[in-house]
């Protein structure tokens, strides 16, 4: 099996597989050049202080803390918007950033205290307790009418591989993190471990979903008219990729070759179905490919993130399916058509927008992972975040995922 590229980097020989060599960043470099204390990010004490003027101390969450973060209604989670998924999700991997940087373990109870929070509230658990009743429209489990919930996370009546893989994905970001430092976090690695049991109980649940196509395969959507019937509809390639996200933690901490496959069928469809290879040395893909016409439905910048997450940690892997031209087709794709000059981006991956399009925070995490391997990026989000996501911006433009993107950047220029 080829080396991992997190292997390849380590040893310092990317260049000779044909990749940009990562640069060699010190903190003294990077903080003379790209940081700026008047961002208010400068440092992960900033970083601190910027949450807490916002959310609440860090440390142990309790549940009107969690439910302040979540927007529960009256006291009462609503899965209504899917903020376990678009919320919890990117808190849970800017939180395991900053304690791998600072050693701080409090962010490490806030995480767990989260993650305890979601998994005592999986349908399964909320169904048990009578706060909702079953009321799927379609789910994987065949569990319509039974009056029984299912190890995952429902949005309204629909069970789907979006909401529940993004949550799975964003557990297991930070049980990595943990497993990862095992050593300097021994007292935890066994709340990974117990998380890591639950999730593969939400995960596998969707095997229902799942078709091999030949050398490919992905989920596919069920029939939203109630009769739960798996279609013929491949689902968008952001809802397969976070899952298989999920799938690839997984099989790293527990091998299970079934998972890496299907890792390796979606990133061939990506490969076959998607992807379509630039003369300028660009690629584009669509956000999904049964509208007829795959170049007439173009993957948007915050969509691509959730690509970017999954086939990133997929090259990282060795994956082979992915191959260096892709990744550096992403990386010109970054550089020429979704980020401009003045540090905004485009909003599609050809490089058109729409009018007031400000969603600039996607650079700071999908995108970011280009970082790795083409050192003219960093300093690009750096001006994008100095731009748009400085402590003064106005309420509401500072949540989840600009602060992510500032845990990213400081992860770059401070060393622990």
């Amino acid at each position: 099996m080829r080396p991992t590229r997190r292997q390849l980097l380590q040893g310092g020989i990317a260049s000779t597989i044909g990749l940009a060599a990562p640069a060699i960043i010190t903190t003294q470099a990077f903080s003379a050049n790209l940081i700026r204390p008047d961002t208010g990010f400068a440092t992960p004490a900033d970083w601190r202080n910027q949450y807490e003027a916002r959310w609440g101390r860090v440390g142990i969450q309790t549940k009107a803390d969690i439910e302040f973060v979540i927007h529960a209604k009256d006291g009462v989670y609503d899965d209504a918007e899917g903020p376990f998924a678009w919320i919890v999700h990117y808190w849970l991997r800017a939180w395991i950033k900053m304690a791998d940087l600072t050693g701080d373990d409090k962010y490490l109870f806030m995480g767990m205290s989260f993650i305890d929070y979601m998994l005592d509230h999986t349908d399964e658990k909320r169904v048990a307790r009578g706060e909702i009743k079953e009321n799927y429209l379609r789910e994987p489990l065949g569990l319509q009418g039974t009056g029984e919930g299912g190890p995952f996370w429902k949005r309204w009546e629909e069970v789907n591989v979006l909401n529940t893989g993004m949550i799975a994905h964003g557990i297991m970001r930070f049980c990595d993190g943990v497993l990862e430092n095992r050593d300097r976090w021994p007292a935890y690695a066994l709340t990974a471990e117990k998380y890591i049991e639950s999730v593969k109980r939400a995960v596998d649940a969707f095997d229902p979903d799942w078709k091999d196509t030949g050398q490919s395969g992905t989920y596919y959507y069920r029939d939203s008219s109630g009769t739960n019937v798996l279609g013929n509809t491949s689902v968008s390639f952001n809802q397969a990729a976070t899952m298989c996200a999920a799938h690839l933690y997984l099989d790293k901490w527990e091998k299970d070759a079934s998972r890496r496959d299907k890792a390796a069928q979606l990133c061939q469809f990506w490969v076959d179905e998607y992807a379509r290879m630039q003369a300028d040395g660009t690629v584009h893909w669509a956000y999904r490919i049964n509208t007829g016409d795959p170049l007439g439905d173009k993957e948007d910048a915050g969509h691509g993130t959730v690509d970017l997450d999954f086939l990133m940690l997929a090259y990282e892997y060795g994956i082979s399916e992915l191959e260096d031209k892709h990744i550096k087709a992403i990386a010109k794709t970054f550089k020429q058509n979704i980020w401009r000059e003045d540090g905004s981006l485009n909003e599609f991956v050809d490089g058109s927008t729409s009018p007031g399009y400000n969603e600039h925070y996607n650079a700071g995490f999908g995108w970011f992972e280009l970082t790795k391997y083409d050192s003219e990026i960093l300093p690009m989000i750096f001006k994008t975040y100095h731009k748009h996501y400085r402590h003064t911006a106005k309420p509401g433009e500072i949540w989840a995922r600009p602060m992510l993107g500032w845990a990213n950047l400081l992860g770059k220029v401070v060393k622990s």
